[in-house]
């Protein structure tokens, strides 16, 4: 990986300043450079949220002193990086002014997975909102009745109170002669927004999914149901942790780091509403209703909510259940009269974006009994029929979407994103056909299951050793790719300037992440009494689970064999759940009760779940 340098003159005195960008935090001996970093407003990867563990805020020491590195950093360096002086930031507190270098960026033009199922019966101007065209009558010396009560008249329904000094500020000024037309958007049985003129052909609203690791977001045509336009970008509070537990964690540690976290989701949603819409032709002020679907950590985040209940037993959230209010009231923008619905949780850590899911794929409509696989940060599971559900949740942790992977990355422009061997060696394909920058969850996923595949992994994910590729003819081709001294193979040729590779630790990542999944699902299928060949299908979905090859999903054990004709990938069922929200009728209520007939499996507390995920750490013979 390339990092930054320069010869520029740039001698701060009590400034660490970050390269490129020139931007800079005071000294202050008490936080590491990480701290100093986000002080600053530099993006620097940090996964672990600062603990020292997964060795991915990497830098390089352009100026100024720094104390030695000891073994828990120099570890979670390859000999490479640690004789180029790369160095980990959340080791080091400087007692003194440094120029740092930042690692180049290799994230540019992020593919996220923006489309998904969506199986619902849309009727125009039945969902979360509608528009309506009203004749107003002029007053006059004999009806002198406020405006505002002239609008409601027409309306057959009150203001709501909720939006009352918007609606009042809309409200236009009478003409001398005649009835006037306006046109207001109705919601939850009140008018919310009001118009001059005629404004029905201009009708929009925007699906949010909010992801622990992305952020989608989608501009729908009210009127006909279609989704016009989409924008996305890896979620603005990562470098905080790329886990949910990270970040209510960071919250806790200084006044004011909600706060910093909640304001860095809302801006963001500002951008790619305002992004997508440009890109739909509309203006962020036409967006009249924003439903959002997420997990359950994610929400109270993006409201400012004390979240730190959901890190320790029993587990219990602030909230699971929100009713609609005016986009502005949180700090979103839109039009003015803007509503905002949050898709309700089951639990905190079987959210919204798995309610969304089931509402998406019509699972709760339906005879079959299905199971949806959200195979995420955090790993959701819920499965039935219309009769009722069971679900759990299990902390995968990011390697499945490329985070804690020596050289992962979010799926964009040179991103490995599938791996294949066969008679003639071993293949790779990167996003856009780029050069290779990293690997991200899909190859990540491909790529375990090649190396296990050929018994370069072991059932155990160790590595074989030296002999083994040269004694053994399977593994002799591959033997130049494999660098036993510190434990990598080798995707890209060796010595490639655009080097790619997977690390014995990174193995051992990929295995905690499926063992989480695969023993939750056998847990579930357990604590029910179900067998994995009583499901009639098997929705995966998640933000990149398009992109996954099922063969691998089953040759590293993530899934059960039994599932393989069962298996459809549904994309991203969250935002597909979130646009239903917006335009079908009752979706928020169907959701609602989603939650009654749901029975929520704690996974900490199952006898056997320890024994299943030790079990599911191997790979399949």
């Amino acid at each position: 990986m390339d990092y930054y340098s320069t010869s520029i003159d740039f001698s701060p005195s009590g400034l660490i300043a970050f390269l490129p960008g020139g931007r800079t935090a005071e000294l202050d001996g008490e936080k590491t450079l990480l701290d100093l970093a986000r002080t600053a407003g530099v993006e620097l990867t940090g996964p672990c949220s600062g603990k020292g563990t997964c060795g991915k805020c990497k830098i390089r020491i352009l100026d100024g002193e720094a104390p030695l590195p000891d073994g828990d950093e120099t570890a979670l360096l390859t000999d490479e990086e640690a004789r180029a002086g790369i160095r980990l930031a959340c080791y080091i507190r400087p007692e003194g002014p440094m120029k740092i270098g930042l690692a180049a960026k290799g994230e540019e033009g992020h593919r996220i997975q923006s489309d998904g199922i969506m199986n619902y019966d849309f009727v125009a101007g039945e969902g979360l909102a509608r528009k309506e065209l009203l004749r107003v009558e002029k007053p006059s010396l004999h009806d002198s009745r406020a405006a505002a009560e002239r609008v409601a008249a027409a309306a057959g329904r009150p203001l709501s109170p909720l939006f009352l000094p918007g609606l009042l500020r809309a409200l236009p000024p009478a003409p001398a002669e005649g009835d006037y037309f306006v046109t207001v958007t109705v919601s939850g049985g009140a008018v919310i927004a009001i118009e001059p003129g005629d404004t029905r052909n201009r009708f929009f609203g925007a699906a949010v999914d909010i992801g622990t690791t992305t952020v989608v977001v989608s501009i729908v045509d009210m009127n006909t149901g279609d989704e016009i336009a989409a924008a996305a970008a890896p979620n603005a509070q990562r470098g905080y942790g790329e886990d949910v537990i990270s970040r209510i964690l960071y919250t806790t540690e200084a006044a004011g780091n909600k706060a910093q976290l909640q304001r860095l989701i809302l801006e963001q949603l500002d951008i790619l509403i305002a992004e997508a819409s440009a890109a739909a032709g509309a203006g962020p002020g036409e967006i009249s209703a924003i439903a959002i679907a997420a997990n359950t950590s994610m929400l109270h985040l993006l409201l400012g909510v004390d979240g730190r209940s959901i890190a320790v037993a029993p587990f219990a959230p602030a909230f699971v259940s929100f009713p609609p209010v005016p986009a502005a009231s949180i700090g979103l923008q839109g039009s003015p009269g803007a509503i905002l619905a949050l898709i309700p949780s089951i639990s905190s850590y079987v959210g919204g974006d798995i309610t969304a899911g089931v509402l998406a794929t019509g699972m709760d409509t339906s005879d079959e009994t299905v199971m949806l696989i959200d195979i995420g940060t955090n790993g959701e599971i819920i499965f039935g029929n219309r009769n009722g559900f069971s679900s759990c949740s299990c902390a995968a942790g990011p390697a499945l979407e490329g985070m804690n992977i020596a050289c992962g990355i979010v799926a964009s422009k040179g991103a490995v994103e599938s791996v294949e061997a066969d008679g003639n060696g071993l293949h790779i394909r990167t996003i856009d056909g780029a050069p290779p920058a990293g690997i991200c969850g899909s190859g990540i996923v491909d790529a375990v299951a090649v190396l296990a595949e050929l018994g370069i992994v072991g059932t155990t994910g160790r590595f074989a050793k030296v002999k083994d590729f040269e004694e053994n003819e399977r593994l002799a081709p591959y033997a130049k790719r494999f660098d036993a001294e510190n434990k990598r193979f080798f995707l890209t040729e060796p010595g490639d300037s655009h080097e790619v590779y997977i690390l014995q630790k990174d193995v051992r990542q990929v295995q905690l992440a499926k063992a989480a999944i695969a023993a939750a699902i056998e847990a579930l299928l357990n604590e029910t009494g179900a067998l994995a060949s009583d499901l009639d299908r098997v929705y995966i979905a998640g933000g990149f689970g398009r992109h996954l090859r099922l063969e691998s999903l089953i040759r590293i054990g993530l899934i059960p064999a039994a599932f393989r004709d069962k298996v459809v990938f549904a994309g991203n069922t969250s935002k597909s759940g979130a646009a239903l929200a917006l335009l079908s009728p009752g979706a928020i209520e169907k959701a609602e009760a989603l939650r009654a007939i749901t029975r929520y499996y704690e996974l900490s507390v199952y006898e056997r779940y320890d024994e299943l995920f030790i079990k599911e750490m191997g790979f399949p013979k």
